[in-house]
């Protein structure tokens, strides 16, 4: 019993770790990407913005992640957040080339472009609102 509580826990914290190193390998090669990246033509610099990839089949973007924006625009002071929403079904290379591989997908970029944080699913206003705080501190 006790050898099947070690292996459990040790695939647990594998599973966590390996999450993490993804994220954050995204994170980077988004890093490498901003810099000339025709998705951030429209990137008005001053302003955090949310690069948000999405596509007409996802169900979980228009009925949870799309209110989510709105929640966080309607909140003092993110009013002026950018939204730049790329769609997957127009976009594919786009979204493969920023390591897109589920919907919806935020990446989270502070006042320079740089993006800061990542999230895959569905991010909560509050979530985001965080993000968005770290991001520009």
């Amino acid at each position: 019993m006790l050898e099947r509580l070690i292996t459990l826990t040790t695939l647990i914290i594998l599973g966590v770790a390996l999450y993490h190193g993804w994220k954050w390998w995204g994170l980077r090669r988004a890093a490498h990407l901003a810099h000339h990246d025709p998705l951030l033509a429209s990137f008005v610099p001053g302003q955090p913005a949310i690069l948000y990839f999405t596509a007409d089949g996802c169900v979980a973007c228009k009925t949870q992640q799309q209110p989510a924006f709105a929640r966080l625009r309607s909140l003092p002071g993110y009013e002026a957040v950018q939204i730049i929403q790329v769609d997957t079904d127009q976009q594919l290379p786009d979204a493969e080339r920023w390591g897109v591989m589920s919907l919806p997908t935020t990446f989270v970029l502070d006042s320079q472009g740089q993006p800061k944080a990542v999230n895959y699913g569905v991010a909560s206003a509050e979530k985001l609102r965080k993000q968005i705080q770290e991001a520009i501190a």
